[in-house]
């Protein structure tokens, strides 16, 4: 059984080769990906094993994703494969002061019509050590709300601990209603990943300090530990990137990076897979913080959503050494 279990959908990627724009593209670019199942490929890859808890197609085209996923490590043994069609999203990447465009196209997708038999967590959950899951899952709607309180729930009976992303995604739910839902799973939330949009959005706290957001989080809901993350935005090519993490009533914040982005999407979910990994691990507060903001920064820099780095490049770039020099 893997220590970490990711629960969430699996998704087909298309984007038009470089940052041509979709009314250019003569073909797509494709790669696999999916908030949790991209935390899940990071972990595998920081020598962490991690598990994916999801529904694929059975056709060509979700054993073609299953295959992807064993090639990277990753636990299947709770996938399943159902009759149905796999969720796509189309990514056009900006560049310079024109930024990223994502359209979603999962409707109907065999995830999201998941109903509760579908998952015996209870099962899926014992002999793990962490449950990992973000506010993207329940905002598929149907059934996926009620089976996230599940999972959580379950998790917390089991003694597993709980790490949890809002994620908030306008194009998929209004902020009322992600709100409510992920008011009511944060209970059951040892670790908690946000930023300061979803520290206003989704929890009500308004506030430009991080550290603030971060106690008020943990103070509101009961989790142990808070990350904030920290974007500046200087162009779709240029983002500065920090994160601060609130634990046992101290904030340490990590070093700032300054980054020339080859691809945005998936800093979050590596940033996820380094703090879990470090979390797991027990290393101090401070060391947790630098190793999750290193695989946030180190993500953006790596083509798909997948963020495929090893251990010693994490803890190099996570020690100082963001020379960038050739390795011979």
């Amino acid at each position: 059984m893997a220590e970490v279990i990711c629960f969430g959908e699996i998704l087909l990627r298309l984007s038009p080769p470089q940052s041509a724009r979709f009314g250019q593209a003569k073909s797509f670019d494709f790669c696999f990906g999916g908030a949790e199942v991209n935390t899940a490929v990071g972990l595998c890859g920081l020598g962490t094993s991690a598990g994916i808890v999801s529904l694929l197609p059975d056709n060509p085209l979700g054993r073609t994703a299953l295959g992807e996923l064993r090639r990277h490590g990753v636990d299947c043994s709770g996938l399943g494969l159902r009759d149905g069609r796999m969720g796509l999203y189309f990514l056009e990447k900006g560049a310079s002061q024109r930024p990223s465009s994502v359209l979603y196209d999962r409707a109907g997708s065999v995830f999201s019509l998941a109903k509760d038999i579908d998952f015996d967590f209870k099962t899926l959950l014992s002999g793990a050590k962490h449950l990992h899951l973000t506010g993207i899952t329940p905002a598929l709607g149907a059934a996926l709300p009620g089976l996230c309180l599940n999972a959580v729930r379950v998790a917390k009976e089991l003694g597993v601990s709980v790490s949890f992303d809002p994620n908030y995604r306008a194009k998929l739910w209004g902020v009322e209603e992600a709100a409510s839902v992920i008011k009511g799973l944060m209970p059951y939330v040892d670790l908690c990943i946000s930023n300061l949009g979803q520290a206003a959005d989704i929890f009500g706290i308004h506030t430009h300090d991080a550290e603030l957001a971060a106690r008020s989080i943990s103070e509101a809901y009961g989790c142990k530990t808070v990350a904030i993350t920290q974007r500046t935005a200087l162009s779709a090519s240029i983002n500065r990137w920090s994160a601060g993490l609130w634990s046992a009533g101290s904030y340490y914040s990590s070093r700032e990076y300054e980054m020339q982005i080859v691809d945005r999407v998936g800093g979050g979910d590596a940033f996820a897979a380094g703090l879990i990994y470090a979390h797991l691990k027990a290393k101090p507060p401070q060391e947790q913080i630098e190793l999750a903001a290193a695989a946030g920064c180190l993500k953006h820099s790596i083509q798909g959503d997948f963020p495929l780095f090893s251990l010693q490049e994490l803890e190099a770039l996570a020690g100082g050494d963001t020379a960038a020099l050739v390795r011979r």
